[in-house]
């Protein structure tokens, strides 16, 4: 069985981490309660969130905060995006807080990106990624602690503040999933804003409004993009023709299929198929499993270069017996930081 990079931290039966790649050709609109990391290892990544768009490259970091709805396009078939989500009860084994009232700002620019303190959140988000695919409980042990001191500097160096839970946040994330699924299941048939407002039972003009705010992008683009999802998906499948995609996934026409690819993934459907024949890397998965393949030898080079120290030494691997008292001293290192940085919470 195929493995891929996806790997989840947990102890006591409970979700504390979770990682993973993500390749180009990928869109999705997510809203859920743990806070989320994102570090663009090669390519760009077109983010919305919290009412601002981000065109992330290569080395910028991004943190999505709990509750906060957010999209992610990869529009370089060859990008690669490195994803870790903290999940609310991270929080309160580490820090005794409540993540969702948590507002930390953390976003790289290309004036940021180069600044020793993003090197360092690469690092610890890189060794926190790397730890999490190992089997040995201390590795996962140190994946938990690289975490904990990546956040803990977040909140020592970025601006940070605790806020209310806004009123009819949940209402509001309730109607936009339902919409979602409507569109997922019906983004082959011709849908308008008038239908799905319909089905959802609500003012059209509301709808239109609350898509906007919430995803950055108006509801035709959001309806092209999920098409576009899983027409990259056919296009791999070499029996099926151009135009037989274009219609089976909710376009009019070949020739408004190509323009929409064109666009949104910077290839036309037949250059997409040249590229695929030439890098069956960049086939993307049919079904929900969009994480990146492993073993991948790029994305293997660019986490080793993420996860190096400032003097630019790579880290230790514990895969080794040796390696484990090493591992362990640095463990007691890292519990030091975290008891000091409880002291300023």
């Amino acid at each position: 069985m195929e493995t891929r990079y996806h790997a989840m931290v947990q102890q006591d039966g409970q979700l504390l981490l979770e990682h993973y790649l993500m390749s180009g050709g990928n869109y999705q609109f997510c809203w859920h309660k743990p806070l989320e990391f994102m570090l663009v290892l090669k390519g760009t990544a077109e983010v919305f969130a919290d009412g601002r768009c981000y065109l992330l490259e290569q080395d910028d970091m991004l943190l999505i905060n709990s509750n906060c709805g957010h999209s992610m396009f990869l529009r370089d078939l060859e990008s690669l995006v490195l994803i870790c989500e903290v999940a609310p009860s991270f929080f309160q084994r580490q820090f005794s807080m409540e993540v969702s009232t948590l507002q930390i700002e953390c976003a790289s620019s290309p004036a940021s990106r180069r600044e020793p303190m993003f090197a360092q959140l690469r690092f610890l988000l890189a060794r926190s990624f790397v730890y999490a695919f190992e089997e040995d409980p201390l590795a996962h042990n140190l994946s938990i602690h690289y975490m904990t001191a990546l956040l803990g500097e977040l909140m020592l160096h970025f601006p940070t503040h605790i806020t209310e839970q806004k009123q009819g946040k949940g209402k509001e994330k309730e109607t936009l999933q339902r919409v979602m699924s409507y569109i997922e299941t019906n983004f082959d048939q011709k849908l308008t804003l008038e239908e799905v407002s319909s089905h959802v039972q609500y003012n059209r003009t509301y709808l239109s409004t609350l898509f906007k705010k919430s995803t950055g992008i108006l509801f035709n683009d959001y309806i092209i993009r999920v098409r576009l999802r899983h027409a990259l998906e056919a296009l791999g499948d070499e029996d099926r023709s151009i135009v037989s995609i274009a219609l089976d996934h909710g376009f009019p026409d070949s020739k408004s299929f190509s323009a929409s690819m064109k666009k949104y993934c910077g290839r036309t459907p037949q250059e997409y198929r040249q590229a695929l024949r030439q890098n069956s890397a960049l086939r993307i998965p049919q079904g929900a499993d969009k994480y990146l393949p492993k073993p991948d030898a790029e994305a293997e080079k660019l986490l080793v270069r993420c996860g190096m120290g400032l003097e630019g030494t790579v880290q230790p691997q514990p895969a080794e017996e040796g390696n484990r008292a090493l591992l362990r001293e640095y463990c007691d290192q890292l519990e030091e930081i975290v008891d000091r940085l409880r002291g300023f919470l």
